[in-house]
């Protein structure tokens, strides 16, 4: 992600993190604000559904792995890559390591990740799937952590 990029969205979380109606994700993804969660599994894969209530603003963790995913229905902003896009369900994507995206959801969305691992423990997934921060990102990368 380009330098400028990852200093504005540390900034707007900043912002968010003072907004009711908006959400800054962790290590966890557990983002609140009425989102709900399903998780299914399946040999070597990790499906995780999630759903956005309109009307609401997230910040999602930065993205360790290479993964597709889907959104199945809804209506979404993605600012990400120094862009901002518009993504309307259905829709399909693959998500790079380095990614963060801010989210500005208009209507209720269903986006799913597929990631593939053998662990079913959620907790362990997100582990090797996301960071909080861009500096845990850095830090990996220079370990050479990063899928």
């Amino acid at each position: 992600m380009l330098p400028e990029t990852i200093t504005k969205i540390k900034q707007f979380e900043d912002l968010l993190r003072q907004d009711p109606n908006s959400s800054v994700a962790n290590a966890s993804q557990e983002v609140g604000l009425g989102c709900e969660y399903e998780h299914e599994f399946t040999k070597g894969l990790y499906v995780r559904k999630m759903f956005l209530p309109k009307d609401r603003v997230f910040v999602t963790a930065v993205h360790l792995t290479e993964h597709p995913y889907f959104v199945m229905y809804g209506d979404v902003d993605v600012y990400v890559d120094g862009e901002l896009k518009r993504i309307q369900g259905p829709f399909q994507g693959i998500t790079k390591p380095g990614t963060q995206r801010v989210l500005r959801v208009y209507e209720d969305t269903l986006w799913i990740t597929v990631h593939v691992t053998d662990k079913t423990d959620v907790e362990e997934i997100c582990k090797e799937t996301v960071v909080s921060t861009y500096d845990e990102y850095t830090k990996l990368l220079e370990k050479q952590e990063v899928v």
